[in-house]
């Protein structure tokens, strides 16, 4: 894991790229805030009115929760590594926290989980229907094993110089293209299903459009 600059880069450079990396660490800091602040919220809200769920689905929404917050705690990690540990070093400042490679595994695999969840969902709401759930689950698959590849390389090439490679932004642009995709065929599915069970009755319409709403809104957030 070096954290050697590549001959030849001045001073000047190393430190415009350490403002970079630092700026950019800041703003996904407070993403991320905001974001476990409503994970909180929608944990607490579950358990408070689905009590009564099945053991398994309480323990798959407390393991997304678990997951959740350790990638909030190495997220804060990183960024604690950036402005304290190694701060007045802009060499040491070129290097990606090993916490980071690991939070970025923890972000795709806790993405694939959810989007595997709402495969599941949509599995019983389609009566079966094998193509479109295969589909979303080989976007979801496709999407962490390449996550997971970007991660294992920032954990052993953690110098923010190779992460900026070509291969590297690539990698990256496919895996999150591919669960943004996959985030999409869920919405636009959840949409199409869930307006063709309306009934006529406005009660029940109003539940179903209150879904869909829910449905196109969970997609935004995360595509």
């Amino acid at each position: 894991m070096s954290t050697t600059a590549p001959s030849g880069v001045s001073p000047a450079f190393l430190l415009s790229r350490s403002k970079e990396s630092l700026s950019f660490a800041v703003v996904g800091l407070v993403v991320s805030t905001c974001v476990y602040g409503i994970t909180i919220l929608q944990a607490y809200t579950y358990y408070r009115n689905h009590g009564h769920d099945s053991t398994c689905m309480r323990s798959f929404v407390a393991f997304l929760f678990v997951l959740d917050t350790v990638s909030m705690v190495l997220t804060v990690d990183g960024i604690y590594e950036y402005v304290v540990v190694d701060f007045g070093d802009p060499l040491l400042l070129l290097k990606i926290p090993s916490s980071l490679a690991f939070e970025a595994a923890v972000g795709f695999l806790l993405g694939s989980l959810t989007q595997c969840f709402f495969a599941q969902r949509l599995w019983a709401l389609s009566e079966r229907n094998v193509p479109l759930v295969s589909t979303i689950v080989i976007l979801a698959l496709c999407s962490l094993g390449i996550g997971m590849r970007v991660s294992v390389h920032l954990y052993t090439d953690n110098n923010v110089f190779s992460f900026g490679s070509l291969e590297i932004r690539m990698l990256m642009g496919f895996a999150n293209g591919l669960s943004a995709l996959c985030d999409v065929v869920i919405v636009v599915a959840l949409c199409c299903y869930l307006h063709s069970k309306r009934t006529g009755f406005k009660r029940t319409d109003s539940i179903i459009d209150r879904l869909i709403v829910y449905a196109v809104n969970r997609g935004v957030l995360t595509a």
